[in-house]
């Protein structure tokens, strides 16, 4: 069964969109049709010729929803990846309709059998390596990224079901892709890669991140602006996302005030910023994706230096997670940066975590940031690890 579902945080709806006319997997070297079940000798680079055509409004009856993979964004910048790299998905419905409930109710308590990832050894021997790089002067910042695995007995329904079951947990861009039986996308992404705001392109980067259960918001929050750390890591960014949106909108994208605004997710207050540009008539999806794809909190800068660092230190693929999700329907256009995500197949959990590494860094803290992270999502399940 293939669906998609995403959470309304102004209406407290869901979105539900099921019934695909098209579905496609989208490789570097072909295409797969989903339903059919077939090859088609179609490239990536063939695909994104098809995105230049397309304006970011659709006036027909159909919901269109697109998840490009990080390595999407390696292919974008000339970057080679394995030949049978999944590079994006792209869904196109018929049928779709806003809900108070979705149609599979939680039934049981989501448990966690095992979990494997990183240890702190092995990703200190990362952090050191990035480290050199930033005193070396090839970059100023590097979004560090792990990958965790987790075993469970639990169908992807499951999961859906249990995902949004707590609805004060959802971020602005929460949502869910079943691509069949076996397969799925779950993300409580909070933050925004691009998406358009009336006359308005807009970007939401988030950039520093603390620890935050309860207590006086106040006070951690202006403990969080005083940190030149967190404020280095989101103005780095946000200059680079003003750069990258001024490649298609008005030569000079501005940061909004206030600088920076405040967040607050399942255990974490974060740092964002907003920036925005005059959208250009008649820009494509295309040359927006090609502008602005990968999202600067999710690389680093300088973006290109940082990607080929991040593909060496790394040594794993993150798929889904650091991706974005673009959601398509009448004149909405939204797209996420996949942050808080996970992609499940075959009753195992893939989810990433990571944070931003400067000077100012310290491996044990940046460990513990990317740890909190993880919770963050987790605390979206009934988990029993």
């Amino acid at each position: 069964m293939i669906f998609s579902v995403f959470w309304l945080p102004t209406e407290q709806e869901y979105l539900w969109a099921d019934n695909p006319v098209n579905a496609y997997l989208i490789y570097d070297q072909y295409q797969y049709e989903l339903i059919k079940k077939k090859k088609v000798n179609k490239s990536f680079k063939n695909w994104m010729h098809a995105k230049d055509q397309l304006p970011l409004a659709d006036k027909n009856s159909f919901i269109n929803v697109t998840h490009l993979t990080y390595e999407a964004g390696l292919r974008n910048y000339s970057i080679s990846v394995p030949k049978d790299t999944l590079l994006a998905v792209e869904l196109r419905y018929s049928r779709f309709q806003k809900m108070k409930n979705l149609p599979y109710p939680l039934n049981k308590e989501i448990k966690i059998k095992t979990k494997d990832g990183p240890d702190f050894n092995q990703y200190k021997i990362g952090f050191e390596k990035i480290y050199e790089h930033l005193l070396n002067g090839d970059c100023y910042q590097v979004n560090y990224t792990k990958n965790y695995h987790f075993e469970m007995n639990h169908s992807f329904l499951d999961l859906v079901s249990s995902f949004f079951s707590q609805k004060n947990k959802l971020s602005a861009y929460a949502h869910a892709t079943s691509l069949g039986e076996n397969w799925g996308i779950l993300s409580n992404s909070p933050e925004c890669l691009v998406q358009k705001e009336k006359k308005y392109l807009a970007c939401y980067p988030i950039k520093g991140t603390m620890k935050f259960n309860s207590g006086n918001q106040t006070e951690l929050w202006n403990h969080l602006k005083r940190s030149k750390k967190q404020r280095a890591e989101l103005i780095m960014i946000a200059d680079l996302i003003r750069n990258d949106l001024s490649k298609i909108g008005e030569p000079n994208a501005n940061i909004v005030l206030p600088f920076p605004r405040k967040l607050i997710v399942p255990g974490l207050m974060h740092q964002l910023a907003k920036i925005q540009t005059t959208l250009p008539k008649n820009v494509k999806e295309g040359e927006l994706i090609r502008a602005i794809f990968p999202g600067g909190s999710i690389t680093g800068a300088p973006k290109l230096s940082v990607m080929k660092i991040i593909q060496e230190i790394e040594n794993e693929q993150r798929r889904f997670y650091c991706g974005s999700t673009i959601l398509k329907i009448n004149s909405l256009w939204k797209s996420s940066i996949n942050i808080r995500t996970a992609e499940y197949k075959n009753n195992s959990l893939l989810v990433g975590a990571g944070g931003g590494i400067t000077l100012k860094s310290t491996v044990k803290n940046e460990w513990n940031e990317m740890e909190n992270k993880l919770k963050s999502f987790l605390s979206l399940f009934n988990v029993s690890i």
